[in-house]
């Protein structure tokens, strides 16, 4: 799958042969990405399920649009895009290695321990990171 302007980091990852036995089998978890300073902890995540019926989802120029358009954003309130990554003819998205959760689960968990000023800090920094694209 050509993804325009977005670098197919393939043959410069380096993932567990069967993925992370903790996450999904859509997920290879925490790979490396060789770059020529330094090695970089990184997520590959596959961008659709392996079934018949999404993997022409991919061929869908909106969602291929929106994927570039994603890659291209630099906000410190949205996860970049570093590339893709592909195994047996399945494209994996890589971007970078964040430990915790997502804010899904944080809200889940600590939603009685906030305050009303720290959860519209937290509406703040989902609207900024929105609205720079």
């Amino acid at each position: 799958m050509d993804l325009p302007g977005i670098p197919d980091l393939t043959f410069q990852i380096t993932c567990p042969i069967d993925g992370d036995p903790t996450g999904s089998p859509q997920d290879f978890g925490r790979c490396v990405w060789r770059t020529q300073f330094s090695p970089i902890d990184v997520r590959v995540k596959q961008l659709f399920k392996s079934n018949s019926d999404c993997r022409n989802t991919l061929d869908n120029t909106a969602v291929v649009q929106e994927l570039v358009q994603w890659h291209k954003v630099r906000h410190s309130n949205v996860v970049s895009v570093f590339g893709v990554f592909h195994r047996d003819m399945t494209p994996f998205l890589v971007t970078p290695w964040i430990t915790g959760a997502n804010l899904n689960v944080f809200l889940t968990q600590h939603h009685q321990f906030l305050s009303p000023i720290d959860r519209m800090s937290l509406i703040r920094d989902v609207a900024a990171g929105l609205h720079c694209r």
